[in-house]
C-alpha cells in the first residue's frame, strides 16, 4: 500500500510537468528578429512572432485599404500577446522569397481559440484574396484539416506583405509559424503522437487515482481525479484537439468561446 501511495505521488508531481510541456508547445519553430523576414531554400519552419506589427481597430469598423494606408502600425514585441480587449486587431507582416520561383507554403495561428481570424493574401486579380477561420467552426470545412487555424498560399518572388485581422473575445495572439509543406506534415505527425502520449498519461492519472479512491475509501483521491480531469480537458480544448478529433465546433460554441 505504501508502494502504491509513493507512485500516486509521482503521478501528481508528473501532472504538473505535463502541464508545463502542453503550455509550451505552440511555436516551438525558429526564427530571427527582423522586420522583413527573407526566405530561402532552406527555409524548412520557423516561428514569426517577431515579425509582426499590429494595429488596434477600437470600433471594428476599418475595411482593409484603410488598413494598408494607416501609419499607426507599431511593431510587435518578442511575445506577440495583446492580452484581452473589445478592439479589432490587425496584423502586418511582409515576407521576401529569395528564390526566382513561386513557392507554396503554409501558414500556421498556433492558437486554437482565437474567434475569428482573417487573413488577406495578395491576388493578381482582385488585388487581395481573403480567407476566414473560426473557432466554432467544423474543422471539416477547413481547406485543411488541423488542429488550429492553417493557411496554403504560394508566395511570389520579391517582397510580399499579408495582413491579418482578429477578432475575438479570448487573449489576442499573433502566433504564426511558417512552413514549407513537407516539414509541415513532419512536425504534424511528431506533434500527434507525442500529444497522444501526454493524453495517455493524463488518462492512466486519472483512472490510477480513481482505483485509489475505491480501494482506500479515501476522498483525497477524488479531489486530484477532478483536479487531472479539468487540466485534460482544457489542454484538451486549448490545443485544438478537441474539435479536431472529439467534437464539432459549431456544436461546442459555448466551451470553445466562454467556457475556456
Amino acid at each position: 500500500m505504501a508502494l502504491m501511495r509513493k507512485f500516486s505521488g509521482f503521478l501528481r508531481y508528473g501532472s504538473i510537468s505535463l502541464t508545463l510541456v502542453f503550455l509550451m508547445m505552440s511555436g516551438w519553430a525558429f526564427g530571427i528578429e527582423a522586420d522583413v523576414y527573407k526566405l530561402d531554400g532552406e527555409t524548412k519552419g520557423v516561428s514569426l512572432k517577431s515579425h509582426f506589427s499590429y494595429l488596434e481597430d477600437q470600433r471594428g469598423t476599418l475595411s482593409l485599404s484603410q488598413v494598408q494606408e494607416s501609419r499607426g502600425f507599431k511593431k510587435q514585441n518578442v511575445l506577440p500577446r495583446l492580452g484581452y480587449s473589445d478592439s479589432v486587431f490587425w496584423g502586418k507582416l511582409t515576407l521576401e522569397n529569395q528564390d526566382n520561383r513561386p513557392r507554396m507554403l503554409f501558414l500556421t495561428h498556433d492558437y486554437a481559440s482565437t474567434d475569428t481570424l482573417t487573413a488577406y493574401f495578395p491576388d493578381p486579380t482582385t488585388g487581395y484574396r481573403e480567407q476566414t477561420q473560426r473557432d466554432h467552426y467544423s474543422v471539416d470545412d477547413r481547406e485543411i484539416k488541423y488542429r488550429t487555424p492553417l493557411f496554403k498560399f504560394e508566395l511570389h518572388p520579391g517582397q510580399t506583405t499579408l495582413y491579418f485581422r482578429i477578432d475575438t473575445i479570448s487573449p489576442v495572439k499573433f502566433n504564426f509559424s511558417l512552413w514549407q509543406p513537407q516539414f509541415f506534415w513532419q512536425h504534424a505527425l511528431v506533434e500527434t503522437l507525442v500529444s497522444g502520449s501526454v493524453f495517455g498519461l493524463f488518462g492512466v492519472m486519472i483512472f490510477y487515482n480513481l482505483f485509489l479512491c475505491l480501494s482506500l475509501k479515501s476522498l483525497s483521491y477524488l479531489y486530484y481525479v477532478g483536479y487531472i480531469s479539468s487540466v485534460f480537458v482544457l489542454m484538451f480544448f486549448i490545443t485544438g484537439f478537441a474539435q479536431q478529433y472529439a467534437f464539432d465546433g459549431g456544436n461546442m460554441f459555448w466551451l470553445l468561446d466562454l467556457g475556456v
